[in-house]
């Protein structure tokens, strides 16, 4: 059996590092040709599928916000709302920072060549590439090409990003909203504390039950369209690469898993035993199934956490210490 798991991580990861070696253009015997032409096919297939995943996730969204009666749940959803605002133009502003900052420079040589105060070999372009011809008519068209196709990068980053964490925020809210079902339940009702049992109706505590489930349901087939469409956003995000982005995600991650477990700990708080037989069965099963933490998994292979990153984090630095001894 151990054999047989080897080979299929094994299988895996061979086929994972040919496709990135095709999208990359990195695989021998590949010619640009074939290169664009791979490109154009995965847009044509996976946009389709991007488009239509956040459409359910956009719906998905609608239904939640028109469960909300209560003034209490709508103040949490405006919160997170400008949470989310605040985050959001955080993401444009390091984007467009990023994209400048790679385009900017390669604009000024151009500049300061056609002023006559910078030679044709210092010019330069925002993804370099070899064998280019400098001042030449293919310079001006790449640096036309990479500067357009970089800025509509940002542009799909931004938007994809930003529903990342449109997403999360609200998982984050619905978790919040669960949170204070509970707690406003019990925490502020004197009758649990002076009072015997008959004196609260076991009809109202079974409905109150059934509304903390279904906030919980809904939370559940949330996280499962946003486990078809994780993968998608995590390889769009990596076009990056910065540590910081790359921390983002992680904290992303233990966030969800924070307010997971908090939701579990309220649970657990409830008074069982003052509780009608048919709310306790109930409240059985929301504790047994809130002992599964909601969690972001990357790629199936680990969890987005903390602790995860800080592994992580040291396995690449004693990787990089490692190759930096050995040159």
């Amino acid at each position: 059996m151990a054999t047989r798991g080897a080979s299929f991580v094994e299988q895996h990861f061979f086929l994972s590092n040919r496709l990135v070696q095709l999208v990359l253009g990195l695989h021998r015997n590949q010619s640009s040709n074939n290169q664009l032409l791979l490109l154009s096919t995965i847009i044509a297939y996976v946009l389709p599928i991007i488009i239509y995943q956040m459409n359910l996730l956009l719906i998905r969204f609608k239904r939640d916000c028109e469960h909300l009666s209560d003034e209490m749940e709508l103040n949490i959803m405006e919160k997170y709302t400008k949470q989310t605002k605040i985050y959001a133009y955080a993401i444009v502003v390091l984007f467009s920072f990023y994209v400048i900052s790679i385009t900017s420079s390669c604009t000024l040589n151009v500049l300061l060549y056609l002023f006559g105060t910078l030679n044709d070999n210092q010019l330069t372009l925002p993804i370099p590439i070899n064998n280019h011809l400098n001042s030449g008519a293919l310079y001006y068209f790449l640096f036309i090409y990479q500067t357009i196709a970089v800025y509509i990068l940002l542009i799909i980053g931004c938007v994809v990003f930003v529903l990342y964490l449109v997403i999360i925020q609200h998982a984050c809210c619905l978790f919040s909203i669960i949170i204070w079902k509970i707690q406003q339940q019990f925490t502020n009702d004197s009758k649990y504390i002076h009072r015997p049992l008959c004196s609260q109706k076991s009809q109202q505590e079974f409905h109150w039950i059934i509304d903390v489930i279904k906030c919980y349901r809904n939370i559940f087939r949330l996280s499962v369209k946003l486990q078809n469409t994780i993968k998608i956003i995590e390889f769009s995000t990596y076009f990056f690469g910065s540590l910081f982005i790359i921390y983002i995600n992680f904290y992303i991650g233990q966030k969800i898993l924070n307010y997971s477990n908090e939701v579990f700990k309220e649970l657990c708080q409830i008074p069982f035993y003052l509780l009608p037989t048919k709310t306790q069965k109930l409240l059985l099963f929301m504790i047994a199934r809130s002992m599964k933490p909601c969690m972001l998994s990357i790629g199936g292979l680990f969890v987005s956490s903390h602790e995860v990153f800080s592994q992580l984090l040291q396995k690449a630095l004693s990787f990089a210490m490692v190759y930096y001894n050995v040159q």
